[in-house]
């Protein structure tokens, strides 16, 4: 059966470094790509952008140079089945899109949830989350399908919206993580691979970190690995400096390359910080990571509360994981000093966590609930007589064609940047009162 013609409107690009690229990537990768047209948002999230799977998001221009008739116009000639939404609070453009579009269309809606940012923007913003529930609470009611991330997201967000939901979250496909040989350098290898951010992690993985070192320091020999995003780099790389056995670097790797470097170590830290604000944010999310890191073939450490599905899943999926669910450095320490001089242990966990993860996690079992969902979600529908144009020339239809003036304005952009910046503050008041 050829796949739907599905419209994706998420902030994230499907072959982009995030953890929502990445889980993407799981259940579009082999979508037809004539068949999936897909809003995001660009670097600075203001000018939506439409890509198709596999191109880079190719952007419209200035946001004002792309109308909202525009937007219509493209979706309606592109016919989707279905349109799967993803709702975040920080792109406000991509989600003002979004509900003009599920607004002006009766095409099925399906919806997916991947955190607890509601709450969180409860705490920052209060008024801002209200417009945002409002909203949400409309999207529910339209919507004839709604995914959650884990099981207890699901519980908690159907009493909290008044709608049922089922579980989706990452997978993997087994011919995809061969064995790899443990590194032969003399050394128990400790990989991270994650958000440093102050509300999730930060805390947590300088703990071990520093348990790291106070193992090197009593003989040990114990090297740690920290793959990270830019952001966090720039920001705590230098909060490690003071334990030699620690390196922070970049996580820019290529998806074979990220699995073999999770392969190669020989334990695997999973941690998450204590605080209320992490465990309000992260207590329904179940990490993209999880079966990732359980199908590696290494053991896993596993360093926060128990409030966190992620770490409950773990806690309570038997002998798969080292789970350390108290707010106790010295114990995460203990229990790394005991992984460190145990590697029949370490090789225990390591099989267990792989039977569980290509049995809990299977892709291929993944992919067919995603496609029948959305298969089931689109049957309910009247057939549509619109034209349908491939995902391409969607795009195509709202690329704004420069003019004559355009290119002119350009070229003096170009060259003289600051007189025609002058201008524009100039004439932007004017602009503004049209």
């Amino acid at each position: 059966m050829p796949d739907l013609r599905l419209l994706l409107i998420d902030a994230t690009p499907i072959d982009g470094p995030a953890a929502t690229s990445a889980l993407k990537r799981v259940y579009l990768s082999d979508w037809a790509a004539p068949s999936l047209l897909h809003l995001l948002s660009t670097g600075d999230g203001l000018a939506p952008a439409a890509a198709v799977r596999g191109e880079l998001p190719r952007a419209l221009a200035a946001p004002e140079a792309v109308s909202g008739s525009a937007f219509d116009a493209a979706i309606e000639g592109f016919a989707p089945e279905a349109i799967l939404y993803r709702p975040v609070a920080d792109c406000p453009a991509l989600h003002g899109r979004a509900m003009r579009a599920v607004q002006n269309s009766s095409v099925p809606l399906a919806l997916w949830l991947m955190d607890d940012w509601p709450m969180r923007l409860k705490d920052q913003d209060p008024a801002r989350h209200e417009a945002m529930d409002r909203d949400l609470r409309r999207l529910f009611a339209r919507s004839s399908l709604n995914w959650a991330i884990s099981e207890p997201m699901a519980e908690a967000y159907a009493a909290r919206y008044g709608v049922s939901f089922e579980v989706m979250r990452n997978a993997v496909a087994p011919a995809q993580w061969p064995r790899h040989s443990r590194r032969d350098s003399g050394s128990v290898l400790i990989r991270y691979a994650g958000s440093l951010a102050p509300d999730t992690a930060r805390a947590a993985v300088f703990a071990a970190a520093r348990g790291a070192a106070h193992l090197a320091e009593a003989g040990l020999p114990v090297e740690m690995e920290i793959r990270t995003q830019q952001t966090w780099l720039d920001a705590y790389a230098d909060d490690y400096a003071a334990f030699p056995n620690v390196r922070v670097s970049r996580a820019d790797m290529t998806d074979d390359a990220y699995r073999r470097w999770l392969a190669e170590a020989d334990i695997l830290l999973m941690a998450y910080n204590f605080d209320p604000g992490t465990k309000r944010y992260l207590q329904y999310s179940f990490a993209n990571k999880t079966p990732e890191t359980l199908a590696s073939g290494a053991a896993v450490l596993a360093y926060g509360p128990r409030d966190l599905a992620t770490i409950d899943y773990l806690a309570q999926a038997g002998d798969v994981a080292a789970v350390v669910a108290e707010d106790d450095p010295a114990l995460l320490t203990q229990t790394m000093r005991a992984l460190v001089e145990d590697a029949d242990r370490r090789r225990r966990l390591a099989e267990a966590a792989r039977a569980h993860a290509f049995s809990a996690f299977d892709m291929a079992a993944a992919r067919g609930r995603f496609r029948e969902g959305l298969a089931r979600l689109a049957a309910a529908a009247p057939p549509s007589r619109a034209p349908r144009l491939a995902a391409g020339e969607a795009m195509d239809a709202i690329t704004v064609k420069k003019t004559a003036y355009r290119r002119l304005v350009d070229g003096l952009k170009s060259r003289f940047p600051a007189v025609m910046g002058g201008l524009r503050r100039i004439l932007r008041p004017v602009r503004g009162r049209r």
